[in-house]
């Protein structure tokens, strides 16, 4: 079973994008690689990051919840169409690469998906 280190922890439980890439930072560098450094600077840039302003704080993760529940709810008149949108989004937020890093590109997703609901509970 993989293990992740512990220096990681602290990374996942905070919740601001801003923190968070300092902390991406300093821990890619000072961290011993598990595998996943690069994956997880992909995720972050996938999740965070807009493209036309990369300036702007953004979290595409919470955009594409939000757009899967309208696509549930599509779903029964277009169903192919629904499927295609929910794959593309999950390529766009690069889940389909967590594979090609092995256990530690695995975890390294699953930590990662769960600072959104905590996020956004924190913030009501």
């Amino acid at each position: 079973m993989y293990e992740q280190p512990t220096g990681w922890r602290e990374y996942y439980l905070e919740l601001e994008p801003a923190k968070r890439r300092l902390m991406l930072d300093k821990l890619c560098t000072s961290e011993p690689d598990d595998g996943a450094n690069e994956y997880r600077r992909q995720l972050f840039e996938a999740r965070h990051v807009d493209a036309k302003m990369p300036g702007r704080e953004v979290d595409h993760m919470l955009f594409m919840c939000i757009c899967f529940m309208q696509l549930c709810q599509s779903a029964r008149l277009f169903k192919g169409s629904a499927i295609r949108e929910i794959r593309r989004s999950m390529s766009e937020l690069r889940f389909d690469l967590a594979g090609q890093y092995g256990e530690a590109g695995k975890s390294t997703l699953m930590k990662g998906r769960g600072t959104k609901p905590r996020r956004d509970y924190k913030s009501q």
